[in-house]
């Protein structure tokens, strides 16, 4: 097997389904041109040869990556070879692509001998639609091809739901609930420690919304004034010394 795909190999959340001949040909020659380092140029390249249906992170730095290192473990190593102008080096890469381009012609052979007795077969029907031999079943014939239709879009439909299922799930695995940082807090002067520190903790959205559910809008008004660039409460005067039962003179949370 092929040597050196540690490199490659990522532990990333990313789509399960398998790659197409087409798209695997894609990547492949893209590495060969941009270098198997340049995940940000790979990626670029081939977005547009996605197969329909694809979820938008498909085609991602790190999918391709990952797709790509398993390539490298399905080739063998390629042996070195003499030829009349000396020796002669085939990389690793060149393998997998003239592997992948061997498939993708016999995967177009096959099609376009699937897409020529598809047309045999329409013609063949036409011929004798036109003809009148086949009015006694033309009710039956148009159910019939209404029915594989609604069959194709209803599978289709299961796909698309599937996938986007997918992605929504790897999207919030990568998006954890935003935390603000820790506050520090002087005790009030009539507490049973006063002005000593004690951290909040982490607070996220939630629990601010919580804390502040019961504050009116005048209070607001003194905490909104002493809001740094990142959210983070400086100093509210009075509000949380309220919300704690402290009274309405309280002392600074953080100086």
């Amino acid at each position: 097997m092929a040597t050196g795909t540690g490199k490659h190999k990522l532990l990333s959340t990313g789509p399960t389904e398998p790659w197409s001949i087409r798209e695997k040909l894609c990547l492949a020659s893209s590495v060969m041109r941009s270098g198997d380092q340049n995940w940000v140029s790979v990626s670029r390249a081939i977005k547009p040869f996605a197969e329909p249906g694809r979820p938008p992170d498909w085609f991602s730095q790190k999918h391709c990556a990952s797709q790509y290192s398993e390539l490298l473990e399905t080739t063998e190593t390629p042996k070195r070879k003499r030829g009349e102008k000396g020796e002669v080096v085939e990389t690793v890469e060149d393998v997998i692509v003239r592997k992948l381009t061997a498939e993708r012609v016999e995967e177009l052979k096959k099609v376009i001998k699937e897409t020529q007795e598809k047309y045999r077969r329409l013609k063949r029907d036409a011929e004798l639609i036109q003809a009148g031999h086949m009015d006694s079943r033309l009710d039956e014939l148009c159910n019939d091809i209404a029915m594989k239709k609604k069959l194709e879009e209803e599978e289709a439909e299961v796909k698309r739901k599937a996938t986007d299922a997918a992605y929504q799930a790897r999207q919030a695995v990568k998006t954890p609930p935003r935390r603000l940082p820790t506050v520090m807090v002087r005790s009030p002067i009539d507490s049973a420690s006063p002005g000593s520190d004690y951290p909040l903790g982490d607070l996220t959205v939630t629990t601010m919304e919580e804390a502040t559910s019961g504050v009116n809008e005048s209070e607001m008004a003194v905490a909104s004034g002493h809001l740094n660039s990142t959210g983070v409460l400086l100093e509210v005067g009075g509000v949380l010394p309220m919300i704690h039962g402290w009274g309405h003179q309280g002392a600074p949370l953080c100086h």
